[in-house]
């Protein structure tokens, strides 16, 4: 058990405090001091709404006195039960009405307070009596006191109390839950330590950004051994998460406070899932639903429906109630009669798109019958949403022997999706169409296919592939001469789609983008009118990343940006916009739009439902790391790729991790932390041995496999490096990547293998996008030995985003300058490169060794920097202009510089100044 003391930090904005705090003092209040009454504090419970009203009171105590007031259910239903403690100090007779009450008030505060001004403090204002509402807003009306009070939101506070708040009296400010990053940043202080962006979004998704919800739940994970610290990085151990959320009531005490009616509705909308709200409402009163959204617990979604703000919430909901329960709330909801009844699985031959997957699930948990015609829907779209266990679960509750072909396909799918081949490839070969003597050409098609998804997981198995492609197409094409020709008996449309895909994805997964199935996935994609906007997803997504690899890049990524733009989710199934999301991205990448790769990955990293991360790494994170990599920023990327790798060493799936570490390797190369660079390095050449003949998706090889040689170029053997890159070019040509040739080959002259510069020109050539003109300018520049033709080769690299390349093209340029050029066309190309060098974060190995400049040279220099005259310098230092000039001259000579227009950027480069 992982259970060393967690201290969590104070969470809130500063900002908010001190805007409290700055309410609560200042002039007197009085009945024409607008906005003096005080402060209120609204949003959902546990979003910190009492850590900060405590630290802006403790800001106050010194000059004001604070006064806090016990509020609860209990004392709700007292007269001016709020206020017992004050009132008891009082006579009785003062008691007898509320004049008396709140003149007799005014005095014992005013004989408290000894001049200073007094503060009252209500948490939970909702939760006050009316008599002592009125009695604290007469107080506050009448300058006595000010307020600070929280609640949920004004709707729920006592009516004299809104109606301060609603005449502006009373300043609102709304405590809103943590953003991503805010409450990563919270969970790493408290954690101490950093945590994988894969565990972070899981945590901030499932508490819903709620500090109160997100600290009891990392907190119960921690000791679970489920959130666990690998080299420093919290990350989540999948085999260990589940059983923690499900086994232990994470939110008992918010659960507790419940009412009867109220935490009915949290278990009918736990176990269903999601219901609309017409549903819910028709079994349910609108007030309650209205009180758990505003609590927090409840959500609306744009499709008018209802689910649990947490899933982990739901899971811990379902898993406490009882199966007669769940039943009877199942039974509800069907007699509400606005639910169809396919959904909870009472009528069969439905169409799979009409299926509601998590109201299925709560067919199979409440121990009812599930129709195998509805358990295969629903198993059919949670996979098309990544929820490979559910899809599982949903198999096994309609078991057949033997499996009928279909169902056999979709646990196969499911299986892949969790990375386990092995049992699906058995599964496969197990239930043979031996088994089934004569199955239909579909359910045939459908075993085929997704045979030859499981062998390509093999370098072993793909010669099957193509065997089991070839065999599938011979019988889908009967005729070679006339394709319309088409098998009897059964629908050839939706087979040939399937076939068509899955010969994409062969090719994808090997790496051999073939022109026939170019000019296939051309001709398909043209047929508008033929397909669905699934199969063009798919079909356009390999079409445009075969284009971008066989050179046409510009044409590539016109295609890819009308696809990101057409065909997006709810449209077609997450799965699919995900994996052809991840060959867009690669397509931006060879094309040189790097700013739309990251806007691409970016947006999918909110793609995916929480619940499905316990299935599958997001691979949206890496995507990131990755183009950050190539644009050399090392120590940006390594902030992203360590605490991937902790998590990765966990879940890899599709030879991610072996990508991860090659990316960390050369971002450690370009941060100049080159032992670092050697452990990763290291790292990966020992993945891949242990990998034996498991294969991943080519394109993630390939770039792991960069990365990796320009770390080993970098930091050790650069002609072995630069020889591998000359020969994978070679293979890239033969095989009709002419793009990814380029990238070989301009990787090895950037490695200074310069006899590769006029094959890199040639291949240039072929392949168009600003990439493939930077590349041709920069095989120029280096075959010429021209420093203007290789510098304008780097402004173009720095134009596309890719800055190492901008570094290495201008160093070139400058190297040949020296002694070549004017002065002024030298300076521009060591602006250049440094202005690429800043933004990777690299040092400049001609200014390492520099000596750091005093505090007065840095001032003098800065202003020099500035355009400031060497006179106004020594009038405003109070400094003879000589002793300016000689300044100057020691800064020049430490900044090894000739003159004072390459301070700019030589000074944001010479560190901080020493002490003097």
């Amino acid at each position: 058990m992982n259970t060393a003391t967690v201290q969590w930090p104070y969470t809130g904005p500063a900002a908010v405090v001190g805007q409290i705090a700055s309410q609560l003092r200042g002039p007197q209040p009085g009945p024409t001091a607008p906005g003096a009454a005080g402060v209120l504090l609204t949003g959902p419970s546990g979003v910190g709404k009492t850590y900060l009203a405590n630290a802006a009171l403790k800001q106050l105590r010194t000059d004001v006195l604070v006064l806090g007031l016990r509020v609860s259910p209990a004392l709700a239903g007292q007269e001016y039960g709020a206020l017992t403690v004050l009132l008891s100090e009082l006579e009785p007779q003062s008691l007898e009405h509320p004049v008396h009450v709140l003149s007799g008030l005014m005095g014992l505060l005013a004989e408290r307070a000894q001049g200073r001004d007094i503060c009252l403090y209500i948490d939970n204002a909702g939760e006050l009596d009316e008599l002592s509402a009125a009695v604290l807003v007469q107080l506050a009306r009448a300058g006595t006191a000010r307020l600070l009070a929280t609640c949920t939101d004004v709707a729920h506070l006592p009516r004299d109390l809104a109606d301060l708040a609603k005449d502006a009296l009373l300043h609102e400010i709304a405590v809103a839950p943590l953003g991503f990053t805010e409450a990563v940043a919270w969970m790493q202080e408290g954690l101490g330590g950093r945590i994988s962006r894969q565990a972070g979004r899981i945590l901030w998704t499932a508490s819903g950004g709620n500090p109160l919800f997100l600290r009891t739940l990392a907190n119960a994970l921690r000791e679970a051994d489920a959130l666990i610290q690998r080299d420093g990085v919290w990350v989540l151990a999948e085999e260990n998460v589940r059983n923690s959320a499900l086994a232990v009531d994470l939110f008992a005490t918010t659960l507790g406070r419940l009412d009867t009616a109220q935490r009915r509705i949290v278990e009918m909308v736990a176990l269903a899932g999601t219901l609309p709200l017409a549903t819910l409402l028709s079994v349910a009163a609108a007030e309650d639903v209205d009180a758990l959204e505003d609590a927090g617990l409840l959500s609306m979604d744009g499709g008018g429906r209802v689910r649990m703000h947490s899933f982990l919430l739901a899971a811990a909901v379902r898993a406490h109630v009882p199966e007669g329960r769940s039943d009877e709330l199942r039974r509800q909801v069907l007699a509400a009669g606005r639910t169809p009844e396919n959904v909870l699985g009472r009528q069969s031959g439905t169409d799979p798109a009409s299926v509601d997957v998590l109201c299925a699930r709560w067919t199979l948990e409440c121990g009812a019958e599930l129709a195998p015609e509805i358990a295969l829907a629903a198993a059919h779209r949670a996979n098309d949403h990544l929820n490979a266990r559910l899809a599982l679960r949903l198999l096994d509750a309609s078991p057949t022997n033997p499996a009928p072909a279909v169902m056999l396909v979709e646990r196969v799918r499911a299986l892949s999706t969790l990375g386990d081949f092995s049992t699906a490839l058995a599964l496969l070969r197990g239930a043979g169409t031996a088994r089934r003597p004569e199955p239909s050409l579909a359910e045939w098609v459908g075993v085929v296919l997704a045979e030859s998804a499981v062998l390509l997981a093999t370098r072993s198995g793909w010669p099957a592939v193509r065997t089991n492609l070839e065999k599938v197409r011979a019988e889908l094409y009967p005729s070679k001469d006339d394709p319309s020709v088409v098998p009897q008996g059964s629908d050839a449309a939706p087979l040939r789609e399937a076939l068509l895909l899955a010969e994409a994805g062969a090719a994808a997964w090997m790496g051999e983008p073939g022109a026939d199935v170019v000019e296939r996935l051309r001709d398909a994609f043209a047929d508008t009118a033929a397909h669905r906007p699934r199969f063009r997803l798919e079909a356009g997504s390999y079409l445009c990343q075969f284009l971008a690899e066989r050179g046409s890049a510009v044409e590539a990524a016109a295609l890819a940006d009308s696809l990101t733009a057409r065909y997006t989710a709810p449209q077609v199934p997450v799965e699919l916009v995900l994996a052809a999301h991840g060959r867009i991205f690669y397509v931006y990448l060879l094309a040189g739009r790097w700013d739309a790769a990251d806007a691409l990955a970016r947006r999918d990293d909110e793609s995916l439902d929480t619940a499905s991360l316990f299935d599958l790494y997001n691979s949206s994170e890496l995507a990131q790391a990755v183009l950050v990599a190539m644009r050399g920023w090392g120590h940006e990327a390594l902030a992203l790729l360590v605490p991937a790798i902790g998590q990765l060493q966990l879940q890899d799936y599709g030879g991610a991790l072996g990508l991860a570490y090659g990316a960390a390797a050369h971002a450690s190369a370009m941060a100049g932390r080159v032992q670092e660079a050697q452990v990763h390095y290291a790292a990966r050449a020992r993945y891949m041995e242990s990998a034996g003949s498991a294969a991943a998706p080519w394109m993630v090889e390939r770039l792991g496999t960069y990365f990796a040689l320009l770390a080993q170029g970098r930091v050790a053997d650069t002609d072995d490096a630069a020889a591998q890159l000359v020969e994978l070019a070679a293979q890239d040509t033969a095989a009709g990547r002419n793009s990814c040739a380029v990238i070989s080959l301009s990787l090895a002259v950037r490695l200074g293998h310069a006899a590769s510069a006029p094959a890199l020109l040639a291949a240039a050539r072929e392949y168009d996008g600003a990439y493939a003109q930077a590349c041709a300018l920069y095989a120029q520049g280096t075959i010429d030995q021209d420093p203007a033709v290789l510098a304008e080769a780097a402004a173009l690299a720095a134009q596309v985003g890719d800055d190492g390349f901008a570094i290495d093209a201008g160093t070139a340029a400058l190297e040949l300058a020296a002694g070549r050029l004017d002065k002024g066309r030298v300076r521009r190309f060591k602006t250049l490169v440094e202005t690429s060098r800043r933004r990777t974060g690299a040092v400049n190995p001609s200014m390492a060794a520099m000596q750091p400049l005093t505090r007065r040279e840095a001032q003098i220099g800065a202003l020099a920097a500035g355009g400031t005259a060497n006179k106004d310098i020594a009038r405003a230092l109070h400094i003879s202009v000589r002793t300016v000039e000689g300044h100057l001259y020691q800064i020049f000579s430490k900044l090894r510089i000739a003159d004072r227009s390459e301070l700019s950027f030589a000074l944001g480069l010479a560190g901080r100044p020493s002490n003097e």
